[in-house]
């Protein structure tokens, strides 16, 4: 599974959907909420999702030594992978 490469903005069109999710480029990557405060928030935090993948595999390396923290981070990426 590939993932469409970051980083990711969101975009506010004069008409629905109310919060669009956009790779490089402006390129739609097909992902919108409606006009809500929940909307908004999830907008945000799936524009994140890129940043946030790449700082767990940065982070994963820091913690090979501590297996609860490495298991969780393991888990974290792959359910982000779909693995």
């Amino acid at each position: 599974m590939t993932h469409t490469p970051g980083p990711w903005t969101i975009i506010k069109p004069n008409v629905a959907p109310d919060f669009e999710i956009c790779a490089r480029g402006g390129r739609s990557i097909a992902v919108a909420f409606s006009n809500s405060i929940d909307g908004e928030a999830n907008a945000h935090l799936i524009a994140a999702a890129p940043d946030m993948l790449a700082a767990l595999r940065e982070a994963l390396l820091l913690f090979d030594e501590d297996t609860t923290i490495s298991a969780k981070i393991e888990a974290a990426i792959s359910k982000a992978t779909g693995k």
